[in-house]
């Protein structure tokens, strides 16, 4: 008994932890088994096509040539492991879920992302063409505008206070970005940051990020619409 102490003693750290990770990796391919059955429903509901991340899709790809027997046996070897599905989920939670396609006309995507030991929804809807002027648009914000004062993009103003007051517009060639601020363009806008603050929209297209895992079909398809109302407004599909 006593031999058995002065074994468990010293070592009671690594016990714990090699009897305590085991269950945190099951614990994770749980979770996310639960999103990706989740992830499926949305994709199938809306049209997209859930994707495993690029780790995965290199595991389940095959090269176009195998030059000698080295890459061979790699290549074997990763088939085996993609052949296990729970070690391949095991590999695959190293990256994000997402889901991706048309939505309404336009390049869509749905990550689930973790910053900070935080869930995060990004829903990112991409310009058929990008815009060319340099484009910023995000919440208006004291912080903003003193980064803005450093950078190569000048602040438009509307002229219209309520939006000046809620939205910070920046770009490179104002006369063209004021054009495009219409009425009509500026209450898409405020409607989109009235129920999402954390949106950007660029030259390339519109990203907003939600707190948390969007799980309900219709939640996301009530973000890609009012993505898409503002997407139609500044670059037509």
């Amino acid at each position: 008994m006593d031999n058995l102490l002065h074994f468990i003693m010293p070592n009671l750290p690594f016990l714990i932890f090699i009897g305590v990770f085991p269950l945190m990796l099951y614990l994770g391919y749980l979770g996310r088994q639960k999103q990706k059955a989740k992830m499926k429903d949305i994709a199938m509901k809306l049209g997209l096509q859930l994707s495993e991340g690029q780790l995965f899709q290199q595991m389940s790809s095959q090269p176009q040539r195998l030059s000698n027997a080295r890459e061979f046996n790699t290549y074997q070897a990763s088939q085996k492991l993609a052949g296990n599905s729970f070690l391949k989920e095991l590999v695959a939670m190293m990256t994000p879920l997402s889901l991706t396609g048309k939505y309404k006309g336009y390049e869509a995507r749905i990550t689930v992302v973790k910053r900070d030991k935080t869930t995060y929804t990004e829903f990112k809807t991409a310009f058929p063409r990008p815009l060319g002027l340099g484009l910023k648009i995000n919440a208006n914000s004291l912080l903003l505008k003193q980064f803005i004062l450093g950078q190569k993009g000048k602040e438009v103003q509307s002229g219209n206070e309520p939006f000046d007051k809620k939205i910070q517009v920046t770009g490179s060639d104002p006369l063209k970005i004021k054009y495009l601020m219409t009425l009509e363009n500026q209450r898409s806008l405020l409607d989109l940051f009235s129920d999402h603050p954390a949106t950007k929209v660029d030259d390339q297209g519109i990203s907003v990020s939600v707190r948390g895992f969007v799980d309900d079909y219709q939640k996301c398809s009530a973000v890609l619409d009012k993505m898409t109302a503002v997407a139609v407004k500044l670059n037509p599909a």
